[in-house]
């Protein structure tokens, strides 16, 4: 018998016409209920087809990379506009839509499989903001033949094929009156989970359409935040911790970052929201980046103007509304490293956006290095993020190659930041007990 707080993922009553061509549209009712059978393009590689499990639905998902280079030659292709539609059971991005029983992106291909609401049990809450709440849960996989489950850049293939529990985070998304600012940064989300396959972004098994909610199934990082961390272990942590080992943690979360950043930023797209809260760890070392609801995605304008994001992490040229780009990121990491160092958040003595901006633009780069880093190499790091010009900036794939990783620490790959990472974790945990 279940526990009084876990609850069981009703099955969502299915539209029995899925559209196959438009959305809320009259003729929609005289289209077929059976799923879309085109056959999903062949790039050179076969093996560069990955796999989502989305809402009972296996998505194959072909790439082929000279195709989008040609597009991206292209003026005016390849654009994502911002004309999302809302109707009763579905939303709609240019070529991207959520309805009640399937995700449709444009190039993808769903066949049956095995992501259903009854599969997923709630758990523990695990965060909640104004307009969505994470949960653990677990999700109950059975499959009758091998399958191959997309793990980002990794595929892990069950031979055989029996029941499964894993874990995962269930993002709970309510969609009842909101704004159509609010499902537009949804919708944001959704397609960029879709889109973006990196060892460095949290996983993304699926979503599903239910009653009022949109549910986002997503990898679960058992560390929680690195907001989280710093409030609530970091104190103590860094009361006992040799700067040595404070600098190890800072070095193995930087560095998986900036791999985040390098592969968002190679495809033009903009984070936007770089900070503690979207800074997801797990126990094996892993770092990822979370939260891709106001990114900008390629093909929109190369300078973006719009104010989204939080305040505190923001570049200057962000906070005074000017045209900004993919450094505008590398500020906002510049801070984080800075608050991983000295425990405060930055410009925790501003209380207004106002005062904010005059702070920002009146501070000296060099002064916003504290007395307590020593590490000259570190330094460089900070200082290369926090240029006020952002063509001063260093892009993200010259940070990962600066000598503070190499030399000081010897991480030159995600996969020797983890392992930092991971002794990170044992250390803490040894003087914690």
């Amino acid at each position: 018998m279940s526990s009084p707080e876990e609850q069981t993922l009703s099955v969502p009553k299915y539209l029995r016409n899925r559209p196959t061509s438009g959305l809320n549209d009259e003729n929609n009712a005289s289209h077929s209920n059976q799923l879309s059978k085109k056959p999903v393009k062949q790039s050179r590689d076969p093996l560069e087809i990955d796999i989502y499990l989305i809402n009972g639905h296996r998505w194959g998902i072909s790439h082929d990379a000279d195709d989008d280079e040609r597009r991206d030659d292209i003026p005016g292709q390849n654009v994502h506009r911002n004309d999302f539609q809302f109707g009763d059971t579905t939303y709609r991005q240019d070529g991207f839509t959520i309805g009640r029983d399937y995700l449709r992106l444009e190039g993808k291909t769903i066949t049956r499989g095995e992501l259903l609401p009854s599969s997923i049990t709630i758990q523990e809450l695990l965060g909640k903001g104004a307009f969505s709440q994470v949960h653990k849960a677990i999700w109950k996989r059975t499959c009758q033949q091998p399958i191959t489950i997309h793990s980002r850049k990794e595929e892990k293939k069950d031979q055989d094929c029996k029941t499964s529990s894993i874990p995962v985070a269930i993002k709970q998304c309510s969609v009842l009156d909101e704004s159509p600012q609010r499902k537009e940064m949804l919708l944001k989300e959704l397609r960029a989970l879709c889109e973006i396959q990196s060892e460095a972004l949290v996983g993304f098994h699926g979503a599903f359409l239910q009653e009022d909610c949109v549910i986002i199934v997503m990898e679960y990082m058992n560390e929680g935040s690195l907001e989280q961390i710093l409030k609530e272990r970091f104190p103590l942590e860094r009361s006992t911790a040799s700067p040595k080992q404070l600098e190890c943690f800072q070095c193995a979360m930087a560095y998986q970052v900036l791999s985040g950043l390098q592969y968002l930023h190679q495809r033009r797209i903009i984070h936007r929201d770089i900070k503690p809260g979207n800074i997801l760890l797990s126990s094996d070392g892993s770092v990822k980046l979370c939260d891709f609801g106001i990114a900008s995605f390629k093909g929109d304008q190369s300078l973006q103007t719009t104010v989204v994001g939080t305040s505190r992490f923001m570049s200057p040229e962000r906070l005074r509304a000017r045209p900004y780009g993919r450094p505008s990121d590398i500020w906002s990491l510049g801070l984080v490293l800075l608050e991983v160092w000295t425990g405060d958040m930055p410009w925790k003595e501003c209380d207004s956006i106002v005062s904010l901006v005059v702070t920002v633009e009146e501070t000296e780069t060099s002064h916003l290095i504290p007395s307590s880093m020593t590490n000259k190499n570190l330094q460089d790091v900070v200082m290369g993020c926090l240029q006020m010009a952002p063509e001063k900036r260093m892009p993200s794939a010259v940070l990962l190659r600066a000598p503070w990783f190499f030399r000081d620490h010897s991480v030159t790959t995600n996969e020797e930041a983890r392992l930092l990472m991971r002794s990170c974790h044992e250390a803490f945990q040894q003087k914690a007990s």
